[in-house]
């Protein structure tokens, strides 16, 4: 009986840096096997590449939504200065 043809997963590859290269994983030996460059990376290598990622990540995700919550106070107080002068309140 033929093994089933699983679908990869698409990710960042930790070694050969591709953004959109696709795993397959064994689940044998839990091997990542990268199909652009062709290298296997054991499960623990990804999961701490992915947590570097995942840091730098979350710090441009943080300045982002920090200068969001900022740029729309500064707006909102534009739009309410802007209604008194035309409501005159």
């Amino acid at each position: 009986m033929a093994k089933p043809k699983a679908e990869g997963i698409t990710l960042n590859c930790p070694m050969c840096g591709e953004l959109a290269a696709t795993f397959n994983l064994d689940l044998a030996n839990l091997m990542l096997r990268c199909e652009i460059c062709e290298d296997s990376c054991g499960a623990e290598f990804a999961r701490d590449a992915v947590a570097a990622q995942l840091a730098r990540w979350q710090t441009v995700f943080e300045l982002v939504a920090h200068a969001a919550e900022r740029f729309g106070a500064v707006l909102v107080e534009e739009a309410d200065a802007k209604k008194s002068k035309l409501t005159g309140a």
